[in-house]
């Protein structure tokens, strides 16, 4: 049976942040911290990704953070400044979290019965992939999912998750064990509640958000790719990719500066 995104209205009032990582290959030492409070540019990951939700999509309601790893600290921060914004911020903890981030993504079901907007902690986005999945997510797509044709340079391909996609950028495949591919995930994805009952047909003691699209793309639902190519985006999985985004975000900066000079 397919799954109609017809069946929920067409703009997302949700995101879901998936929080509940360890962060082992950030974190010199893996039990201090969890990975959305890793600092960047002396702030927090996850601040970055609440930020952008506040600027870029203003229609956002709730947005939920699942947590896992040293949940407590998570929660005592977002306790701490959930009043900066205008949206309501809860924490969700996924009990099964050590089980894959499909397993993480489980635990929202019951707190998501419309479109909803999904992120991972660590991934950071420029404005054009917010603005870019909200004009080209529709009422007749289970899942839209922000690629990229041209990553940069500083993406660490061996390590991304690819997809295989059509003219029409239809995902036909997905997965980073992929040899032939046309583009990379970014992460950023528009979703229906369709994933959760896609995710539970996953076999397996692991379960990741990848195996949940591969689901919905051998039921045939409809899964698509968002064209964000040229856009600023990382994934922040070691410290070289932190100092990475460092080194962006500050030449980013000093030229926003020059411009207004």
């Amino acid at each position: 049976m397919i799954c109609k995104a017809s069946m929920v209205s067409l703009m997302a009032q949700t995101f879901v942040i998936l929080a509940a990582g360890f962060g082992s290959r950030l974190n010199q030492l893996p039990s201090s911290i969890p990975k959305a409070l890793i600092k960047l540019r002396n702030r927090p990951i996850i601040d970055f990704a609440l930020d952008n939700i506040a600027n870029y999509l203003p229609e956002i309601k709730t947005t939920i953070i699942i947590t896992g790893y040293k949940k407590k600290l998570i929660e005592e921060y977002v306790e701490l400044n959930a009043s900066k914004y205008s949206f309501d911020l809860h924490c969700v903890y996924a009990l099964d979290y050590k089980k894959g981030n499909g397993k993480s993504l489980s635990a929202a079901e019951f707190y998501v019965n419309d479109r909803f907007f999904l992120a991972m902690c660590d991934h950071l986005f420029e404005a054009p992939h917010y603005d870019t999945i909200k004009l080209e997510s529709d009422r007749e797509t289970d899942l839209s999912l922000c690629i990229d044709f041209t990553p940069n340079s500083h993406i660490q391909l061996e390590d991304a998750t690819k997809v295989f996609t059509d003219s029409e950028n239809n995902i036909l495949r997905i997965g980073k064990e992929l040899s032939t591919w046309t583009a990379i995930d970014t992460g950023l994805f528009c979703l229906s509640p369709c994933i959760f009952k896609r995710l539970k047909q996953v076999s397996g003691k692991n379960v990741s958000v990848t195996d949940g699209v591969n689901q919905m793309i051998r039921h045939g639902d409809c899964v698509k790719g968002v064209d964000v190519s040229g856009s600023f985006w990382a994934d922040i999985d070691t410290l070289t990719d932190l100092k990475n985004v460092e080194v962006y975000l500050s030449a980013d900066e000093s030229s926003r500066e020059s411009e207004g000079e």
